[in-house]
């Protein structure tokens, strides 16, 4: 016999249950003092693509967190606040639908098949597929969740959204707040990351706003990966940004405003608090007490300002603000479609002396020419420039935030006195002693495709990015007061970095897609050849005129040194792939590519990754359709395949470099 149960007034009351009800699990303990649910609705909930039941539809109350889900025949019941309440209904492979209750009691249910997901397309490497086709592991991120998400970098994008991808931050530095990416697991030594491309330009993830994506497609096998050869090893991850569309102008503006803290600090004894105790464990280990009577009563009177109370936690860190801003304008017409977008973040950081601000920007253009739109021609520039203030000696500043409370900051006159290790980094950034991380990053792509007869397509990418970065590290001149009565007087320097960073990019691609009768065919074959080149320089002075004017050419030339050079790196691949699935239910591809790269000697510059994969939709078949309806997708799949890693330390580790040095006689 079952039972079910209902909360009245802090009672269980019990109740025979009729056959269709399910286990009471959506009904929740209220608290002391709340209004008791009073109109109960109860109903079944159908597939409207075969009338069948549907078990374990998830029903929620709209803007609670009540709810509950339908048994195995499809029934439910549910206990409402009143007749203005709105069920949500979920479920695999359906619509969502929201209905509100009114004065129903009994309420049955059609969800309508959402075809749109069976047919939702991926994309994978150097082209689309749908989903149900796929035969090897590729996860998407579904960006309408994100929107709502505080996302200051697009890494983080990934964090929790799909199964084998291991996202996580190592640090809340604003600008350096990138999360580490692993595709199931750490795949190589040294170099770890994944590949990834925007709009198939091999990039930095974090160079593309998060509002600016449209999708993104992680690829987590050998079989799905192949295609990239010798730089798929820790997987490859794809995005898309947002285009046009045959619309009118529609204007997009997206704003929020935020307030950051730390969890949670340690908790610190006060001055009086701490000489006492540190006197105790002096006695107990046989010494001498450290502080005197009278130096124990200036810590508690606060008379003294060498002998302060100071919870060095709160003069390190401190709440800050963030807020960003975006803007996007799309539209066009069936022969131009544009889209343009515009974004700028702000980000303080907790601890003194942080700050990041970040301008993006973005516009896409596609043209359609001649009959039947047989020629595409797409226009792509992005870019940023990004700012990253910071203390100019980080780790000994958060190292400085745990000094006990006894030790001063400033002494009467207002000089910030010197403490542990005769320094005081609160001071010493105050005067200016920080690091700054000026980045100047933008890329362009040309692209034609021409469809040459019905299915058949060629296609050629022509790509440049450009990165330069300026780091300044500068030590302020100042003076510390020390608690003899001298000063510690340090002496400011300057260190300057200047690195600039250049990529080309050529892709040519052909393509035939045909379907007859039964069978589906997909080939493609395509050349890729890349460029890489850095060129970086160095130099250092000491002893500059003031504070103020922290420029190079103001130090002791008699102190100067300076350095430079410059790498580079060239790939060359050939690739291809063959896909074929025959009745919508049995699938196949192979993948092949032949990569070059000159980080190898001859002989060893060439290795060749192919990948094999197979599918069978076993919900396509009859004897699942008819005897078991309730399974919308149903897929067996299994693959192999053969990647690569070219991202190893040194761009000429088979040949000598060549390097000049200083010789002192």
């Amino acid at each position: 016999m079952k039972i079910s149960f209902k909360v009245i007034g802090g009672q269980i009351i019990l109740n025979p249950a009729e056959e269709h009800l399910i286990s009471p699990k959506e009904v929740s303990l209220p608290k002391e003092n709340t209004e008791v649910l009073e109109q109960s609705v109860s109903g079944k909930v159908i597939g409207g693509d075969n009338n069948q039941a549907l078990p374990g539809v998830s029903i929620q109350i709209k803007g609670t967190n009540k709810g509950t889900t339908t048994d195995e025949k499809g029934n439910f019941r549910l206990s409402v606040p009143d007749e203005k309440a709105i069920l949500i209904f979920t479920s695999v492979g359906y619509q969502k639908t929201e209905i509100t209750v009114g004065n129903r009691s009994v309420l049955n249910v059609t969800l309508i098949a959402d075809v749109s997901s069976l047919n939702e397309v991926v994309v994978v490497g150097y082209g689309t597929q749908k989903k149900v086709n796929l035969t090897g592991a590729v996860g998407t991120v579904n960006m309408e969740e994100l929107q709502s998400r505080p996302l200051t970098n697009s890494s983080a994008a990934l964090q929790g959204q799909i199964p084998g991808v291991y996202a996580a931050q190592t640090s809340g530095k604003p600008g350096d707040d990138n999360a580490v990416i692993n595709i199931r697991g750490v795949g190589t030594l040294n170099n770890s990351n994944p590949l990834v491309l925007i709009d198939g330009f091999p990039a930095n993830i974090n160079d593309v706003n998060p509002q600016d994506i449209q999708t993104i497609s992680v690829l987590k096998d050998a079989s799905s990966a192949a295609i990239y050869g010798n730089r798929a090893a820790n997987g490859v991850i794809i995005i898309t940004t947002k285009r046009g569309t045959s619309k009118k102008i529609q204007v997009s503006y997206n704003a929020y405003f935020g307030m950051q803290e730390s969890t949670s600090l340690p908790k610190v004894m006060n001055s009086e608090q701490y000489a006492t105790l540190y006197n105790e464990a002096s006695i107990n280990s046989g010494r001498q007490p450290r502080y005197t009577a009278a130096e124990i009563q200036k810590f508690r009177d606060g008379s003294d300002p060498l002998y302060p109370n100071i919870n060095y936690f709160d003069v390190y860190y401190d709440k800050a603000p963030m807020q960003n801003h975006s803007l996007s304008l799309t539209g066009g017409d069936d022969n131009l479609k544009y889209a343009f977008m515009l974004s700028n973040l702000s980000q303080k950081g907790i601890l003194i002396a942080n700050q990041y601000d970040r301008i993006n920007f973005r516009s896409n253009l596609d043209a359609y020419f001649l009959k039947n739109k047989a020629l595409r021609l797409s226009g792509r520039i992005a870019g940023n420039r990004s700012n990253r203030l910071s203390p100019a000696d980080e780790w000994n500043t958060k190292w400085y935030a745990t000094t006990a409370p006894v030790w001063p900051l400033r002494n009467s006159k207002g000089e910030y006195v010197a403490v542990i290790g005769e320094r005081n980094f609160y001071g010493e950034t105050m005067a200016g002693s920080t690091a700054t991380d000026l980045r100047h990053q933008f890329n362009g792509q040309i692209e034609a495709q021409y469809t040459i007869l019905d299915g058949l397509s060629a296609e050629l990418d022509l790509g440049y990015n450009w990165i330069q970065t300026q780091t300044n590290r500068y030590h302020a001149n100042i003076s510390l007061y020390k608690l003899d009565g001298n000063y510690n007087k340090l002496p400011s320097d300057l260190s300057e970095n200047n690195q600039q960073d250049s990529q080309t990019l050529l892709n040519g691609l052909l393509r035939y897609n045909k379907s007859f009768g039964k069978h589906d065919i997909a080939l493609l074959a395509g050349y890729s050849e890349e460029s890489f080149r850095t060129d970086w320089s160095n130099a250092y002075r000491k002893n500059f005129v003031n504070n103020t004017q922290p420029e190079l050419g103001l130090g002791d030339a008699a102190t100067m040194s300076n350095g430079g050079g410059a790498y580079d790196l060239g790939l060359k691949s050939v690739f291809g792939r063959v896909g074929y699935i025959f009745n919508n239910r049995y699938l196949f591809e192979a993948n092949v590519r032949r990569d070059g790269s000159s980080r190898f000697r001859e002989g060893l510059k060439w290795g060749t990754f192919p990948s094999f994969s197979a599918g069978w939709r076993i919900s396509e078949e009859n004897f699942i359709k008819d005897e078991i309806p309730g399974i919308r997708e149903l897929k067996l799949r299994a693959s192999w395949g053969r990647l690569g890693n070219q991202n190893i330390n040194s761009n000429y580790a088979y040949v000598s470099t060549l390097s000049s040095g200083q010789i002192i006689l």
